[in-house]
């Protein structure tokens, strides 16, 4: 028997089959054979479980809420700024 955590992402592995927009938490759920409310637990939207999974540095939320939500005016700077901010972080 092994012990500890499997090999691969079931998320990864659903959003790999069936793209972001068809995914869903519930599918990766019955992929990695548990509850969905343990998945709703650990991850509150597909964004951040997708992000997770896939390994992405940024969270697309705060790239949304800080670049481009407060609109093109300043789009430029914002986004060099945000960019630097995560070339210099750890």
């Amino acid at each position: 028997m092994t012990r500890g955590r499997r090999r691969g992402s079931p998320a990864r592995k659903v959003f790999d089959e069936r793209g972001f927009r068809a995914a869903s938490l519930r599918a990766v759920a019955r992929t990695a054979n548990v509850d969905p409310a343990l998945v709703h637990y650990y991850f509150d939207s597909k964004v951040q479980l997708y992000t997770q999974s896939v390994g992405i540095g940024i969270n697309p939320e705060r790239v949304l809420a800080e670049v481009i939500t407060p609109g093109r005016r300043g789009l430029g700077r914002r986004l060099m700024a945000f960019l630097t901010d995560l070339w210099e972080s750890e």
